[in-house]
């Protein structure tokens, strides 16, 4: 009886190794995201009168395109 190991059998701990290489890379992106979420929060709390005056902007441009400019 030969118990060597056979030279195929190496796929396991390939499989293994991607599996865990593709869970880090995908938490590794779920707290990246986290963080971005969290700075683009902090950035719309810090800057509201900003907001307020685009959103004014806009609605003052939009009432002045929807009056026909010929009579």
């Amino acid at each position: 009886m030969d118990h060597r190991p056979d030279k195929d059998n190496s796929v396991g701990p390939l499989v293994g190794i991607i599996i865990i290489v593709l869970i880090l890379v995908l938490g590794g992106l779920y707290f990246w995201g986290e963080r971005l979420n969290r700075q683009r929060e902090a950035l719309r709390a810090a800057t509201p009168a900003t907001r307020t005056t685009n959103a004014a902007l806009l609605k003052a441009d939009t009432s002045a395109s929807t009056t026909p400019e010929y009579r």
